[in-house]
């Protein structure tokens, strides 16, 4: 049984089996039914990244107005309702259980921006709902993996437009960089490099703030005792995120697998490691902060590890294509493209094999057949003008993309099947890594397995 068969499958019976229940099915929408054509947003999570987020939806040319926030910490919700209203010249309501935003038929989509653990349920919930959504990355924690697997069924059933936050997705730098690809002679090697991993020290116990429900925070997760880290650096505790390696990991995850068509594929095989270096007393509900997780697909392998190697000539943090001609490097500050030792005119491919191997041994006439010799690689770097960051800019592409979606009811470049399967390498190698096994994932049951 392949994916889409299971998604079709499944789609009836997704439901039943979600871990936690889902919303009664409102009245499906065929485009936005705001005043004005405008797409009435909701915003559920208003940390500090949602209100990044509303920032570019603000600035995108098609027309939306935010009615309703939610946040389970009342200063930073109060915060939000006020630059909303503010922003929109009129009242934005304020709640602290998502689920009554989910009941108000004046709002066409909501964005979340939720701690990782509580992405599936939510988007899971707005969807029965017959809300469209924009999701922050990534589509769950390890924990909750085979929840996110489940939103894509739910998705489909209700024809919902779902579009995960990768935004690297509409950035024009990253689709230039993409029609490079092909002269690297066939890529073998993808290697990801993100520096950095967190402090996994252990912090104390403290009491809960005023105004924040520590209990619906946790929501799926285990019960744990207040931390200000728990809350505030949530990215870097497993109960909440994946610390950089889904932080940053899927971002680049999903490059390797746009780039290399792969998007829609699940690796063969997983394997992580990972330590705790040079920490005294590390907390073990924290990420490690040294660590490589390796993938294999089926026409290339990939690595990911949070070390990079220092050039002064091109930053290598970000994404490595390795082909016979040669590499390319891809990062938020440009790219570039380096001849290789084939692309200097030796030979491309596998060196001739011994007599009698297939294909590989000397010719009728004793010798070995000749590989076509590749012509020159000519290098090439690409740096944006001054400099610049351009990461709002692809946010609120982005943004315009999910909008459009929403009234053409088109999947949008970044739609919830692209998302869960930028998401899986990552997720799957951090549960590698925390119970030293190698896995691969069940296309069937759309569910890790050990091997």
């Amino acid at each position: 049984m392949n994916r889409r068969t299971f998604i079709q499958m499944t789609a009836g019976t997704a439901l039943a089996s979600a871990a936690r229940p889902v919303v009664a099915a409102r009245a499906r929408q065929t485009g936005p039914v705001g005043a004005n054509e405008r797409v009435r947003m909701a915003i559920i999570g208003s940390g500090n990244r949602g209100n990044e987020v509303v920032t570019s939806f603000a600035e995108a040319k098609n027309p939306n107005v935010f009615v309703a926030a939610c946040d389970v910490f009342k200063e930073r919700l109060d915060a939000t309702v006020q630059k909303l209203s503010t922003a929109s010249g009129a009242k934005v309501d304020g709640y602290e259980e998502y689920k009554r935003i989910l009941d108000r038929k004046d709002v066409d989509a909501v964005l979340i921006a939720t701690p990782d653990h509580w992405h599936p349920q939510i988007t899971m919930d707005a969807c029965a709902a017959g809300k469209d959504v924009y999701m922050e990355k990534p589509a769950c924690n390890d924990a909750t993996i085979e929840e996110a697997a489940r939103v894509i069924p739910i998705a489909r059933r209700y024809n919902r437009i779902v579009q995960m936050g990768t935004e690297q997705r509409s950035w024009p730098m990253f689709a230039e960089a993409r029609e490079l690809i092909p002269q690297l002679g066939g890529v073998t090697h993808v290697v990801i490099q993100q520096a950095g991993g967190g402090s996994p020290t252990t912090e104390p116990v403290v009491a809960v703030p005023a105004g924040l429900n520590w209990d619906t925070f946790q929501g799926p997760a285990p019960r744990k005792a207040y931390k200000a880290g728990r809350q505030r650096g949530w990215r870097y505790y497993l109960d909440y995120g994946g610390g950089l390696i889904t932080d940053w990991g899927v971002h680049w995850a999903d490059t390797a697998l746009w780039f290399m068509n792969a998007q829609l594929e699940a690796p063969k095989m997983t394997s992580g490691i990972g330590q705790y270096v040079n920490v005294e007393n590390p907390d073990r509900d924290r990420p490690y902060n040294a660590y490589t997780g390796s993938w294999q697909y089926s026409k290339f392998v990939m690595s990911f590890s949070n070390v990079v190697w220092a050039d002064p000539e091109f930053s290598a943090n970000g994404v490595i294509f390795y082909g016979p001609r040669g590499s390319l490097v891809i990062n938020r500050s440009g790219y570039m493209l380096r001849p290789g030792s084939a692309g200097r005119g030796r030979a491309a491919g596998p060196a001739a094999g011994p007599a009698g191997a297939a294909g590989r041994g000397p010719g009728p006439g004793g010798a070995a057949p000749q590989q076509p010799v590749l012509p020159p690689l000519e290098g090439k770097t690409y740096r944006p003008q001054g400099g610049t960051n351009g990461t709002a800019m692809s946010t609120t592409l982005h943004v315009e993309n999910f909008l459009e979606c929403v009234k053409s009811r088109q999947r949008p470049v970044s739609d919830v099947e692209i998302g869960f399967f930028a998401t899986l390498p990552c997720v799957l190698a951090l549960r590698s890594m925390r119970e030293s096994k190698a896995y691969t994932w069940d296309m069937a049951k759309m569910a890790p397995k050990a091997l």
